[in-house]
């Protein structure tokens, strides 16, 4: 039996059908397909729901009760491959949305609780600030877990992206990337801008990377590590440990802390450097081990502002006798007393100390005035041992004799250089004050 129109106008029966129309359509039930309609005597699904020309919009509510801390959920149920109901819920949970399962936009198989497949080539999630042009909000997603035993949960990490400027019209748009030390706030570290600068510890790189950080941070580490002792480790370091805030260095096999010098790994012998402060360059190792107190490391080469290189301190000297010295028959050392200049320090009194081993070229010239016919005899003395460069000249009576010799000598660390002279056959000579002269630096 169906019911047809009633004398209300709201229901009515009839013989050939057994579906329920209520109001015209307003609710229909369709008892062949075991479909409802509302709005509709044609339902397509389960529960079909139309809405009117003049209404346009549709809608479905789930309202709870005038009771506080209610919710209202949406359960969907269906059975999966072993044939056992699996359920969806969604919650209006104090006017927050919950869905207790993986989402899917574009996959009926999601593996995350968010999963967007889509094969156009373009966007798949939008963040959009609405905020007016000038504000300088920016989009973003955050990373928050529990960070201690009673389950308490806070904002660890977020990145965010916008307008980097407040200028109207300039779309220009960076990337932002922050995190949170214990017991500090949301920190931006590391900025892409719309330029696609990278900038660390700076909202403004001025360089494709630009890292800016205090005195004893401003370092960047490439590191190889095999799997044994031996990586290799370049450091990258801004602003000198413990000398001043201008310098800057490159090392290898280098730890610093910005105030001290030592060995990244211990078990490599030596870490060796290059640094570049107030217009000078240095080129030095250390043996020290990583945090060492006092560690400075020990430079073997400095160029100055000018180009010379002081250390090793390229050693060069020239002196003079300034008081006659007599020549006797015993060798002795002949006394320059008074330097024209000493780089290095390494001479005194006539006698040269050899900073660094290398060769070194020397020359010496001096006038003698022999009262009688003899022979004067000049070496170069190493170790207090005669080199092989040796001269003897003959000087003729009452007769002023010029003497000179130059030398080439191959000189370990510490080596000692002199210049001896002494006679035969002679009475009253000596070698002029003032017109004695010698001097010598190192060649390579």
């Amino acid at each position: 039996m169906a019911l047809t129109k009633l004398s209300s106008g709201m229901i009515s029966a009839s013989a050939s059908s057994v579906d329920l129309n209520i109001d015209a359509g307003t609710l229909y039930i369709d008892a062949t397909n075991n479909r409802v309609g509302v709005g509709t005597t044609s339902p397509a699904d389960n529960i079909h729901i139309l809405g009117s020309s003049g209404t346009p919009n549709v809608g479905i509510r789930l309202q709870s009760h005038d009771t506080a801390n209610a919710t209202a959920t949406l359960s969907l149920l269906a059975r999966d491959a072993s044939n056992v109901n699996q359920s969806v819920n969604i919650q209006n949970n104090k006017g927050n949305l919950y869905i207790d399962s993986n989402v899917g936009i574009g996959t009926n198989s999601p593996d995350r609780k968010l999963s967007i497949h889509d094969t156009a080539n373009a966007y798949n999630l939008e963040l959009r600030q609405t905020s007016a042009y000038d504000s300088g909000n920016q989009s973003g997603i955050v990373f928050s877990a529990i960070y201690d035993s009673s389950n308490n949960a806070t904002d660890l990490a977020s990145i965010r992206g916008g307008k980097e400027n407040t200028i109207d019209g300039n779309y220009g748009g960076s990337l932002r990337f922050y995190t949170r030390e214990n017991g500090g706030s949301d920190t931006e570290r590391m900025r892409i801008a719309s330029s696609g600068y990278v900038g660390i510890g700076t909202d403004s790189p001025l360089k494709p990377l630009h890292i800016q950080a205090g005195h004893s941070t401003t370092r960047a580490i490439l590191q190889f590590d095999p799997g044994t002792s031996n990586e290799a480790q370049m450091l990258l370091w801004a602003s000198e440990p413990g000398v001043s805030y201008n310098g800057v260095g490159i090392g290898n096999n280098i730890h610093e802390d910005g105030y001290y010098y030592g060995r990244f790994n211990d078990s490599v012998a030596y870490g060796t450097y290059m640094k570049f402060y107030n217009g000078n360059t240095y080129f030095g190792n250390t043996t020290d081990s990583r945090g060492t107190v006092g560690g400075t490391g020990t430079t073997h080469m400095q160029i100055d502002q000018s180009g010379r290189v002081i250390t090793p301190n390229q050693p060069a000297f020239r002196a003079k006798l300034t008081t006659s010295q007599t020549i006797t028959a015993s060798a002795a050392v002949i006394a320059f007393n008074s330097e024209d200049f000493d780089i290095g320090n390494n001479h005194s009194n006539g006698t040269f100390t050899a900073p660094i081993a290398g060769k070194y070229a020397f020359g010496v010239n001096f006038l003698a005035y022999p009262f009688t016919t003899g022979i004067i005899s000049l070496g170069f003395y190493q170790n207090g041992s005669l080199s092989p460069q040796f001269v003897q000249y003959g000087a003729a009576a009452n007769s002023h004799t010029g003497i000179t010799m130059t030398a080439l000598l191959n000189l370990a660390a510490s080596d000692t250089v002199d210049v001896r002279v002494y006679g035969g056959g002679l009475t009253s000579t000596a070698v002029y004050g003032g017109q004695a002269f010698w001097h010598g630096h190192l060649v390579g």
